[in-house]
């Protein structure tokens, strides 16, 4: 592979960190620096760090759908709401 700057293939740090789910720069950083991880190796161009971006695809892990919000739960499930009572 290539370590000249192809714009078809390259992309940025932050393009990286969305197609990984949205990591920080500091995940990535600290994957980088771990080499069990085996994360693809970037090319640093004054300072910025660029991936290709089929590495970073084929490396990236299965992404899971997000986690339901925490709703409010009724306290009896199985009844309807009461409608008030008008006086008569």
């Amino acid at each position: 592979m290539s370590d000249v700057l192809d714009i078809q293939t390259r992309i940025t740090q932050p393009e990286a960190a969305r197609l990984l789910g949205g990591v920080s720069i500091m995940t990535m950083w600290r994957w980088r620096k771990n080499p069990a991880l085996n994360f693809p190796r970037s090319v640093e161009i004054n300072g910025r760090h660029y991936y290709n971006r089929a590495e970073i695809l084929k490396w990236r892990p299965p992404l899971k759908p997000p986690k339901p919000q925490p709703g409010r739960r009724l306290a009896d499930a199985g009844s309807t709401p009461q409608q008030p009572s008008t006086p008569a």
